[in-house]
């Protein structure tokens, strides 16, 4: 198979993926490094370009799949974001992408606190989501559905999506006063 045909079936088999996460409800996360796609360009000898600067490209086509999805500047924020994305997908039961500038942010190095564990556990309560993988208790996942059934999904997807800006800003107050308390 030619690698640009490989490239591009791994990306639709990719954003299937995405969208079928958000379509079950999935508290997922995921961290995306965006960096610029070549596109096959060459450089003036011949050789594949390689871009260096940040696109957000991919994120933005999971714009409407049902993903929440955070776009962070540096390291420290990442590592708050992640923390906090888990809260809020845990809570709505969505999905969530943490984006992050390549390069700018993916290879840089710069000081980072990392939150002591209990903090993290204190933020982080245990997840016991009603539908899990489980041998003892089967279920079906991703059955054919009516009309109305997956009219009525993509709404309540909706509705959760709504949520999300206030969920976002609690979970954000919450990490702020809970980090600055036990930097004090």
């Amino acid at each position: 198979m030619h690698p640009r045909l490989a490239r591009r079936r791994a990306r639709v088999h990719r954003d299937r993926l995405a969208g079928a996460a958000a379509d079950a409800r999935a508290a997922a996360l995921c961290e995306r490094s965006a960096r610029a796609d070549r596109h096959g360009q060459r450089q003036p000898d011949g050789r594949l370009a390689w871009a260096f600067w940040p696109d957000q490209t991919d994120s933005l086509a999971q714009r409407d799949t049902g993903w929440i999805q955070y776009y962070v500047e540096s390291a420290q924020e990442a590592l708050d974001t992640v923390l906090q994305a888990f809260r809020v997908a845990e809570r709505l039961l969505l999905p969530a992408m943490v984006n992050l500038d390549a390069f700018y942010v993916s290879h840089a190095l710069e000081p980072v606190r990392v939150p002591a564990q209990a903090l993290v556990d204190a933020f982080l309560p245990p997840f016991a989501p009603a539908h899990r993988l489980d041998t003892a208790k089967v279920e079906s996942w991703g059955n054919v559905v009516t009309q109305e059934m997956f009219a009525r999904h993509r709404r309540d997807l909706g509705a959760a999506m709504d949520e999300v800006p206030e969920v976002a800003a609690e979970a954000d107050r919450e990490w702020c006063a809970l980090t600055a308390a036990a930097t004090a």
